[in-house]
């Protein structure tokens, strides 16, 4: 996925073909979601998404984990298939409320799928993110994507 703003393009996402319970529990992201195809049959068997507070704005995050809990395999295309918007808005969007939610949804799919103790420390990232100003993350992460084109 290409990521643009009004500036223009600034980086591109991408993610490991091959889709396994280890990157998830360190990453949290395996796919895309706006292009993502998935059968009908799984989505009513894992009852689609949840509507538990910890999971608002992270729905598809909390069902990756039921559908690597199911056994399910995915796997991603290495095509840019579409662009995203991501301005100074986007940004804004994750603050300090949504960052905690996270935290407690990650905490819960660890449990759910039983990850090792060591996969518990991978979530101080998102600890020490509450504290990073908003200023400098934007700037890390255009850095980042930046070396991605």
């Amino acid at each position: 996925m290409i990521s643009f703003d009004e500036n223009g393009e600034h980086g591109v996402h991408s993610l490991p073909e091959k889709v396994d319970t280890d990157y998830y529990l360190k990453r949290g992201v395996i796919f895309f979601h706006a292009t993502l195809l998935i059968r009908t049959e799984v989505m009513k068997k894992l009852n689609g998404y949840t509507d538990k507070w910890y999971a608002v704005q992270a729905e598809d995050y909390e069902l990756w984990s039921r559908f690597l809990k199911e056994g399910y395999k995915g796997f991603n295309l290495h095509e840019n298939l579409y662009y995203v918007r991501e301005d100074l808005n986007t940004y804004k969007r994750k603050n300090i409320k949504r960052r905690l939610r996270g935290l407690v949804l990650r905490f819960n799919v660890n449990k759910s799928l039983n990850a090792p103790v060591k996969i518990y420390f991978y979530m101080l990232k998102d600890i020490i993110a509450l504290f990073i100003p908003r200023s400098v993350f934007i700037k890390y992460y255009r850095k980042k994507m930046n070396t991605q084109i």
